[in-house]
């Protein structure tokens, strides 16, 4: 019955939470929380946004990678990039393919990355394809953590995948 009101009362409102004018409680509660995940992940600021999903999700950590590496991709597009490499557990969501797909960056860039007996991102195979990628002539944009796979759960290393993101100034998603 609570979720049948509750469902109901969300049907009723149908609130559409583009901008402040157009649904005011929406927008600072969910500003409260993107706040709260900022302290709580030890963030001094930054910038966030609730997405639907992990495939939206996805899709944008994509294009926000290809944006901070190339600034000038709004008015070029994406004629004359190099070749690029997107790096991604074994075991990432199916929304990646798909991602790479509508970004016009291509399969063939999308790294998988072994993963280990639990089912985490192998943080010395990652590195060991990430120079392997920038000697084939590739530019690698960003390595797209996880945060608890969908087959197993497993949390990939998020401190070694930054300390490696860094070093290859690489855009990182989780």
């Amino acid at each position: 019955m609570p979720s049948f009101v509750g469902s109901a009362i969300e049907a009723l409102a149908n609130t559409s939470m583009y901008t402040f004018e157009v649904a005011p409680v929406a927008t600072l509660n969910e500003n409260e929380i993107l706040d709260r995940f900022e302290q709580v992940f030890g963030f001094e600021s930054g910038d966030a946004q609730v997405t639907t999903g992990s495939s939206n999700s996805n899709y944008l950590a994509l294009l926000l990678a290809l944006h901070a590496k190339f600034p000038n991709i709004k008015f070029d597009g994406v004629q004359g990039l190099p070749k690029l490499s997107v790096f991604v557990s074994a075991e990432a969501h199916y929304s990646m393919d798909k991602a790479m797909v509508m970004a016009a960056i291509g399969l063939d860039s999308l790294v998988q990355v072994p993963v280990d007996e639990d089912g985490a991102m192998k943080t010395d195979s990652l590195s060991a394809l990430l120079q392997e990628a920038q000697q084939n002539g590739r530019v690698p944009i960003s390595i797209m953590g996880t945060a608890g796979t969908t087959v197993r759960g497993a949390f990939d290393d998020f401190n070694t995948l930054s300390d490696i993101a860094k070093q290859h100034d690489c855009w990182l998603h989780i």
